[in-house]
């Protein structure tokens, strides 16, 4: 069993439309990187960069957790953006069985994980019973 986390940078098109596409990629880019960087210090594993997001598997909920809300609060303390905005993120995560295939991962874990991903709001973490039964 893995615990699968999505995280995912809120209105990133609305970013791009303010802040220009030179602008908003490095800022994605940054924030993004910072998010992988959480991962790998909560003994996780970046599968995917998707953009304006992640797609990581932990061993273990505890980890996964752990780093769900440290990318929340790191992200939270990062300044303003000059236009006053400030950027957000939305988490999913669930636990279960992932099937791995040339390091990639699917199943019906990661596509729950993406789904509440997905339906998160700004700076909201959602996850199944799945994580909470885990532990």
């Amino acid at each position: 069993m893995q615990t699968v986390v999505f995280a995912d940078i809120v209105g990133s098109t609305r970013i791009f439309e303010q802040l220009g596409d030179g602008a908003a990629s490095r800022l994605v880019t940054e924030l993004v990187g910072d998010m992988g960087q959480i991962v790998a210090h909560n003994n996780g594993r970046v599968v995917k960069a998707l953009g304006d997001g992640l797609f990581a598997v932990f061993p273990g909920v505890v980890d996964a957790i752990c780093a769900s809300i440290d990318i929340q609060q790191q992200t939270f303390a990062r300044p303003k953006r000059a236009d006053g905005a400030s950027v957000q993120v939305q988490i999913g995560l669930d636990a279960g069985d992932v099937v791995e295939i040339d390091g990639d991962c699917f199943g019906d874990t990661v596509n729950s994980a993406a789904r509440l991903a997905d339906l998160a709001g700004a700076a909201q973490i959602l996850t199944t019973e799945n994580v909470w039964g885990a532990h």
